[in-house]
């Protein structure tokens, strides 16, 4: 004789039930989690394509440089200039 199985007890049959398929508990509510899952993550990307797709734009209409006119060479932090010994 078989042992009892683990799943007997979440899975009540009635002997008219003999031989079909057992309930199977909470399919709607996987498929409710399931749907709201997909659904949060759409919506997760469409937002995310939103913002890249704001950000290209913005890198598109942004002017070359620096909106003050200067160059990058001069925006950036030089090193202080140490003087040569010569030996």
């Amino acid at each position: 004789m078989l042992p009892p199985s683990p799943i007997a007890p979440r899975f009540p049959r009635l002997d008219s039930d003999f031989g079909k398929a057992g309930p199977v508990p909470d399919r709607r509510t996987m498929q409710e989690h399931d749907t709201a899952r997909r659904d949060r993550l759409k919506a997760a990307l469409r937002e995310n394509l939103k913002r890249r797709k704001a950000q290209a734009r913005a890198w598109a209409t942004a002017p070359a440089g620096p909106a003050d006119g200067s160059t990058a060479s001069d925006s950036a932090p030089r090193r202080p200039t140490e003087p040569r010994q010569e030996d």
